[in-house]
């Protein structure tokens, strides 16, 4: 009797667990809105009567611990956000299935001092070791700000080609004088042997400076599509690559294009060890510290600004992702459940990497729409169902394996409520 009481007990703890991880992957909401699909798992799941460990050891197989991968991922979100400037942003990390956190970010929603009406925001993604994205993170805001190109802009306030002009420059060379700073103290002894990709934006009330330096990305959303996207520094691309060639390195071409077989961007902070070649100027080694700066006027029609790491991207399209963030809008007000959403769905969709993503609502982003509220509760009743005969027929799933059901199921599909909807837009590309 002893026995079979212990076995009962670990089979509740057991399933206590699993419906744990169930409700971390649905983000929960406040409203009387459902999409997050709680209580549809909270009231499907019924577990057989005699339920013992083993067979939840086997449905919770962990990754095996290859590299740089955790064998049991850490699933801890970290969330910020603020207000000002007509501006608000939400932004979510978390560590995943990395060994390290080497994500770094800064977000000033409204820069000290006499920039008070300027924003800015920047997600680090480091590579190697975490020391250079959080130095980056903790400086680069401050060297663009005291470079001489952005102390002079304004001075050219009036001339606005000019002021754009100096503020670009600005940007620019405060990410070289970074990089040149950090390789210094290098030298003389700090562990900065690592690198960070960045991409950063300012935003004024008239336009986007947009910083890229890397495979992280920035997006704009402007009325229901892209508007902006930037542009990945890659080893294989044409420029990129002729300018590794003539350093005297190559590209490795077999899967994911690498530096010298090993480093899959060719600009980035840090990373010295690719830029020690004689003869060449620090825009002519293997890995360039020179960002791709791009200044856009704002319209009245933009939606919201994405700053997310190659994390997102990796397993999550741009227009999915804006598709999604639009759908949300019209049903939550709450930006953390948004964003910790986001995370969630990149996680479950097999992202190895630490996750990174931060959103920026401009003037223009959808509002609450009562309509799109009513067709979110209709889905939810209709997901609720689907759950329910998928747990009957299969019994324990993993999550990401009910995610994959469900955007297979082909009577879901049809259902007439999801027809032409936006959550067909929004769930379907996050869950295939």
């Amino acid at each position: 009797m002893q026995h079979a009481t212990v076995e009962k007990n670990n089979a509740h703890c057991a399933e206590a667990s699993l419906l744990e991880d169930w409700k971390d992957f649905f983000a929960i909401y406040d409203g009387d809105f459902c999409l997050n699909l709680q209580k549809a798992i909270e009231s499907s799941f019924q577990p057989p009567s005699e339920f013992i460990v083993a067979e939840y050891t086997v449905f919770r197989r962990p990754l095996k611990s290859m590299g740089n991968l955790l064998s049991e991922p850490n699933t801890k979100k970290n969330y910020t956000s603020g207000c000002d400037n007509g501006l608000s942003y939400g932004l979510c990390s978390m560590q995943g299935r990395r060994r390290r956190m080497e994500d770094a970010h800064c977000a000033e929603v409204s820069i000290p001092g006499e920039w008070k009406d300027w924003s800015f925001f920047a997600i680090f993604d480091g590579h190697g070791g975490k020391e250079v994205s959080t130095y980056c993170a903790k400086h680069l805001l401050d060297t663009i700000m005291k470079t001489e190109q952005f102390q002079s802009s304004n001075a050219d306030s009036r001339n606005k080609l000019k002021f754009t002009e100096n503020v670009r420059d600005g940007i620019r060379e405060a990410f070289l004088k970074l990089d040149s700073e950090m390789e210094h103290q290098r030298i003389a002894g700090e562990n900065l042997y690592c690198g960070s990709t960045v991409i950063s934006v300012f935003i004024s009330s008239t336009h986007f400076y947009i910083a890229n330096l890397g495979d992280s990305r920035g997006v704009i959303s402007c009325n229901q599509e892209i508007r902006f996207i930037t542009n990945d520094h890659k080893p294989d691309s044409e420029f990129e690559k002729q300018r590794i060639e003539r350093a005297g390195g190559f590209v490795l071409l077999n899967g994911c294009p690498r530096i010298n077989g090993c480093l899959s961007v060719s600009r980035a902070l840090g990373d010295y060890a690719y830029k020690q070649m004689p003869f060449k100027n620090f825009l002519e080694q293997l890995v360039s510290p020179e960002p791709t700066v791009d200044v856009l006027d704002r319209y009245v029609d933009d939606e919201f600004l994405v700053l997310a790491c190659d994390g997102i991207w990796d397993v999550l399209k741009p227009i999915k992702l804006c598709n999604y963030i639009r759908y949300m809008l019209q049903v939550t007000e709450n930006l953390e459940c948004i964003c910790k959403s986001i995370i969630d769905a990149c996680y479950y969709k097999g992202s190895r990497d630490n996750m990174s993503v931060l959103v920026v609502l401009l003037p223009g982003a959808p509002k609450i729409s009562e309509k799109v509220i009513q067709q979110d509760k209709n889905i939810f009743s209709i997901l609720q169902k689907h759950i329910e005969d998928i747990i009957c027929t299969y019994g324990f799933i993993k999550v990401e394996d009910l995610m994959k059901i469900l955007s297979r199921d082909v009577k879901l599909q049809q259902e007439p409520a999801l027809i032409g909807s936006p959550f067909e837009k929004s769930f379907y590309f996050l869950s295939r």
